[in-house]
């Protein structure tokens, strides 16, 4: 049972996955709470069961200690709760941070929740951001290791598998023996990952998904055949990716290279969709950087969400893929007031110390050698490919 002494605040800020507590609809939940005086308390509760409040609270004194019990949920002794844990089963919880107001006499914590698989929140740990990156690597297909261990690059970001399958994920050794430059100075070695579309080639796709999806699982992206779009705020699908992000971390990659953030912006029925998108970003960095310090986060794309500073507080640097080309076809220039968009909120992500990344998909090598010049005139970290990502990015230095 966990037990925790109470302090008095004039202030409540309560972090609730990265994100300041806001004011939402409640609902009752009946719970135990327990003092000294085994007092049987009522509690309220947001339709996610993460936010609770006593409805009835006692007048307790500094250094009171309370048990709290959910009568649904078994508390057995032993580590604190991990997304992986079966059946969302809590053990010993702990509190980010806890407020309390005699004068409104109002307890408020944060609370795992029983509705939604996510890391336990506790005092963040911090994210490293990149530096030093000059040249940077991106290919998803027909990966050649001897090819990256070779090559100059600062940083690569490759799959975690050969061809996307468990079979032929990368092992340590893999991994391992691509950290180093042929100058001996390190390389970071970041793994792809996409959290806003499910890939039928992948160690969770399940067979008869084809015939019947599940329901966090929408139709399958026409641009793109075997991939699919999901509800990324469903605890199934979130299980899915952390358990994905436990073995990118198992082999020894350096971070995460995220994909598909944008795909929040599909979901305009859903007036949290932007929030949830953070909520997820935010939950990944916590728990790769619970898991294995300095594991660095990197998202693709989305960069609207780059005005949310909360939001940049837990990335290591941003990509952006086309941002002087391609948003009308390959090889085909964007307009000033698309790239004025994109741009203003890079900005952002460079007045908070973000290095930005940037990969276009061009052929010609004249096009190349010009918009590197442009892109390194922003400060901007460029890197060239097709768009398949099946071949090495272009050596441009």
């Amino acid at each position: 049972m966990f037990r925790q002494a109470f302090q008095y605040q004039e202030q409540c800020d309560i972090v609730n996955r990265s994100r300041i507590c806001e004011h939402r609809e409640l609902r009752l939940f009946r719970v135990r709470f327990k003092t000294h005086y085994n007092q049987a308390m009522s509690f309220k509760t947001d339709s996610n069961g993460e936010l609770f409040q006593l409805a009835d609270p006692p007048a307790l004194t500094p250094g009171a200690t309370l048990t709290v019990e959910r009568e649904r949920v078994n508390l057995p002794e032993g580590n604190i709760a991990t997304p992986d844990d079966q059946d969302c089963k809590m053990r010993k919880l702990q509190f980010a941070r806890v407020c309390f107001k005699p004068e409104l006499a109002a307890l408020l914590f944060l609370f795992c929740s029983l509705l939604e698989v996510q890391p336990v929140i506790g005092e963040p740990f911090p994210v490293p951001r990149l530096k030093n990156i000059r040249h940077w690597g991106y290919q998803l297909q027909d990966v050649h290791l001897p090819d990256i261990a070779r090559s100059f690059y600062d940083l690569v970001v490759i799959d975690y598998s050969a061809d996307g399958s468990d079979e032929k994920a990368f092992s340590a050794t893999d991994i391992a023996g691509i950290k180093n430059r042929p100058d001996g100075k390190r390389r970071i070695i970041l793994a792809y990952l996409s959290i806003g579309e499910a890939e039928d080639y992948r160690f969770y796709w399940r067979a008869g998904w084809h015939n019947k999806r599940p329901p966090w699982m929408m139709g399958e992206n026409p641009q793109w055949p075997g991939n699919y779009p999901v509800k990324y705020w469903d605890r199934r699908w979130q299980k899915i990716i952390f358990n994905y992000l436990d073995r990118i971390i198992a082999v020894g990659f350096d971070g995460v290279y995220l994909d598909r953030i944008d795909s929040y912006q599909s979901f305009r029925t859903n007036p949290r969709a932007e929030e949830q998108m953070i909520s997820l970003v935010s939950g990944i960095a916590k728990y790769a950087n619970r898991k294995k310090r300095h594991f660095y986060i990197v998202p693709q794309n989305a960069e609207s969400l780059l005005r949310h500073s909360h939001y940049r507080k837990q990335l290591s640097a941003v990509a952006k893929e086309d941002f002087l080309f391609g948003l009308k076809g390959d090889g085909k220039p964007n307009g000033k007031d698309e790239q004025f968009w994109s741009g203003k909120y890079l900005s952002l992500a460079q007045q908070s110390g973000l290095p930005v990344l940037v990969i276009e998909y061009l052929q010609n090598r004249k096009d190349i050698l010009r918009t590197e010049k442009q892109l390194r005139a922003r400060h901007f970290i460029p890197t060239f490919s097709n768009r398949a990502l099946n071949r090495p990015s272009l050596p441009i230095r």
